[in-house]
């Protein structure tokens, strides 16, 4: 009887850490694993992530238990040698952390991770290739039309949904994407106007008539604050857009309640607008130096050269006015209307 054969696989992970990791095959993996192919592996306590594994041998790790690999994505290398080399390349050479180049490198749409999202294929037609399982973890994605592994194991009550997730990926029944979280938040204005109805100069006398006489006095106060900023009365156009509630706020004669209460009888309407962090942007005329003698002899040479030649090298020590030389090519390009990238 022959001894059964432990591997061992060690993986890249696309999580900004500077090593490899070490995975035990399970028994039907033995044999299976290529080199440069995708795994889903565990990561941490509970974290799912797709690595690439870099070798495949029989031996254990020393300073950790080595978890299982949880499943095969590839039959094939998806990444060659050659690639595999190259990330160690870039992970030396600019001093980052190998995982972060893997991260950068693998396609959103082929990294699975414990938040990745599946949903059906809209274009999907065979249900009948289906297996029962396969069928009962579809209409599980139907029925919340999108779920992450973890929430589709969880709803379907399987411990380890991958491998159905991957024969599904394969017959093109579901799709694999990742939720991208907008980081950046914008910078939101409060803003209020009056109504509609109240851009009638004669309505808008006929509510301050009717403040007055009930006595109103800080939501009349609010009114006239408003139509001090704004000249409704004169322009009503001027109403469009409103005047920021902060106006309001710093004013201590002012209450918080003839405001709200405003609002809330339908005579102010407060919405929001999305305002540049930047502040305005000035459009700056372009206004190129003219070239002496030497630069257009060389602008010329360049342009004269390209007719044959794909590649033509200008030389000059610093400060001899190259940049104006390159500045009149690429004004030539953009205006051939092709692209320019300057390296500087």
């Amino acid at each position: 009887m022959e001894a059964e054969i432990t591997q061992f696989a060690d993986v890249i992970v696309p999580v900004a850490v500077p090593n490899l990791y070490t995975y035990r095959l399970m028994r039907e993996h033995v044999g299976q694993v290529a080199v440069g192919a995708r795994v889903i592996v565990q990561f941490g306590n509970s974290k799912v992530v797709t690595a690439v594994v870099v070798s495949v041998h029989t031996n254990p790790p020393k300073n950790y238990q080595a978890k299982y690999l949880l499943e095969i994505l590839d039959e094939n290398p998806y990444f060659k040698q050659i690639h595999l080399d190259l990330f160690r390349w870039i992970s030396d050479y600019y001093m980052c952390n190998i995982g972060d180049v893997l991260n950068v490198a693998l396609p959103a749409g082929l990294k699975v991770s414990s938040l990745s999202k599946v949903q059906i294929n809209p274009d999907f037609e065979h249900p009948e290739l289906l297996s029962e399982k396969e069928k009962s973890l579809l209409e599980e994605i139907q029925k919340h039309q999108s779920l992450t592994y973890d929430e589709l194991a969880r709803f379907a009550e399987i411990k380890n949904p991958y491998h159905i997730i991957k024969t599904l990926i394969a017959k093109k029944a579901i799709l694999v994407f990742e939720e991208v979280k907008d980081k950046y938040s914008p910078k939101l204005i409060k803003k209020v106007k009056l109504a509609t109805f109240y851009e009638d100069p004669e309505n808008l006398k006929a509510l301050v008539g009717i403040l007055e006489k009930g006595k109103k006095t800080a939501q009349l106060n609010v009114i006239l604050k408003y139509l001090s900023f704004v000249p409704v009365l004169k322009n009503a156009t001027t109403n469009a857009k409103g005047l920021d509630k902060s106006i309001f706020n710093k004013d201590e004669e002012l209450s918080d309640s003839g405001l709200n209460t405003l609002i809330k009888n339908g005579i102010f309407e407060s919405f929001q607008i999305t305002v540049s962090r930047f502040g305005e942007i000035e459009s700056i005329e372009n206004n190129f130096p003219n070239l002496s003698e030497n630069q257009a002899l060389a602008f010329d040479s360049i342009m004269s050269q390209f007719k044959g030649k794909d590649t033509v090298l200008l030389h000059g020590i610093t400060g001899s006015g190259k940049t104006e030389v390159y500045i009149r090519l690429i004004e030539q390009v953009l205006e051939s209307g092709s692209q320019v990238l300057y390296l500087l």
